[in-house]
């Protein structure tokens, strides 16, 4: 929520630059996460198998 709002200051400031790197770093997050999920569910399938 923190960055929401840190993206809208930036926009309403005209620095267009730092609101997209703001806007990339939170697809890279968003990445992780699913990263993150997909491995948890790998070990749980993991588990189950043995």
């Amino acid at each position: 929520m923190e960055e929401l709002l840190e993206l809208r200051q930036f926009l309403e400031q005209g620095k267009i630059h730092e609101a997209l790197l703001l806007v990339d770093e939170l697809e890279e997050m968003s990445l992780s996460d699913k990263i993150n999920k997909i491995d948890s569910y790998g070990v749980i399938l993991l588990i189950h198998i043995n």
